[in-house]
């Protein structure tokens, strides 16, 4: 069931207060994320993952997805604002004039691409950097961080691979 107004007006003033003297890389975590959410009820803490693409992580940019992969169908349904988005992902798909986007109206739960490594840990590489840079940004990051279209994914289960890659 949906929460009145009244409940969420409560509920963001309590957020506020709470969020109120965070600096902007606090406000860039899970935690702030998390409680924004619940805001208006959005129960969707144990789906909620760090997004990165090659300028969030050449740039430090917070970002996060709701990544839905082996969620539960009665979990999904008892949180009716994650639904509603996931109905939009399937109506964008399906009105989509390439075959390809409209098959993947039958998963919309799920990224279109997943370049997700199945590793606990992975090298994230940006594919496009600078020319005047004077080091590759390359990030040794955990699972938990999804990586996205413009971040190379590379499986490393040791770290001293990391020295032979770049020697």
């Amino acid at each position: 069931m949906g929460l009145n107004w009244n409940e969420i007006k409560s509920r963001a003033l309590l957020f506020s207060k709470t969020w109120a003297d965070a600096s902007n890389e606090d406000s860039e975590a899970k935690p702030f994320w998390i409680d924004f959410f619940e805001i208006v009820g959005i129960k969707a803490a144990n789906w909620i993952r760090p997004f990165l693409m090659g300028d969030e992580f050449i740039n430090n940019i917070g970002r996060w997805c709701l990544w839905l992969v082996n969620i539960p169908p009665a979990e999904l349904r008892a949180m009716p604002h994650v639904i509603k988005r996931v109905e939009g992902v399937r109506a964008m798909r399906e009105a989509s004039t390439k075959p390809a986007t409209v098959a993947l109206a039958s998963t919309p739960t799920l990224f279109g691409e997943i370049r997700q490594p199945k590793s606990n840990r992975y090298l994230a590489i940006p594919k496009v950097s600078s020319e005047r840079r004077q080091f590759i940004p390359i990030g040794y990051l955990d699972s938990e961080v999804i990586c996205g279209s413009l971040a190379v994914s590379r499986c490393c289960s040791a770290v001293w691979r990391i020295a032979c890659i770049l020697a």
